[in-house]
């Protein structure tokens, strides 16, 4: 008998996805021991259509996730991953104030591949792109979190536990005024 702090879940197979983004979570200001920084983090998840994991018992829709630093500077990654996305370059009004949560809702084509690093085998979201024309997204449940919106923070609570406990670690979580 072996006990363990997480469930593993079987990895997302490498490949072309077709998803929706449903996840839009402030991290905070995360420091980074290896380069002794500290930035705002945003996690974008997206519901895999048509994938399906099962959870205690329950089969739940296949989600997938990635962190990016918040920044649409010339050198982040997060720019050149939304201009993919988008199919298009920011214009310097949105490089100046670029809302994120206006991806929620949105089709992509992800590509995901599997890395391998201290903790084992993970899959990652490579790539993305946004769905051919034509093809329809159907509606599904969104989470938004906000440190800078408390109208967002009821969402706090029903975030996974990994989630939440990366917020508690974020360096402006006091702030929030969350239990």
């Amino acid at each position: 008998m072996i006990a363990s702090g997480t469930k593993k879940f079987p990895l997302v197979e490498e490949g072309i996805h077709t998803a929706v983004c449903n996840w839009i979570i402030g991290l905070g200001m995360q420091h980074n021991d290896k380069f002794n920084t500290s930035q705002l983090k945003v996690l974008i998840g997206w519901q895999l259509l048509d994938e399906e994991v099962e959870v205690n018992g329950e089969m739940l829709p296949r989600q997938i996730s990635r962190t990016f630093s918040l920044s649409l500077s010339e050198k982040s990654l997060l720019r050149p991953f939304l201009k993919g996305w988008r199919g298009k370059d920011f214009t310097p009004e949105e490089i100046n104030a670029f809302p994120v949560e206006s991806l929620l809702g949105k089709g992509a084509q992800i590509q995901v591949i599997h890395n391998t690093g201290t903790n084992g085998t993970y899959a990652s979201v490579e790539n993305v792109l946004p769905l051919p024309k034509g093809v329809k997204i159907p509606k599904v449940e969104t989470k938004y979190f906000d440190f800078d919106e408390p109208a967002t923070y009821a969402v706090f609570d029903s975030l996974p536990k990994y989630l939440r406990n990366q917020i508690y670690e974020a360096e402006n979580f006091c702030d929030l005024g969350i239990d």
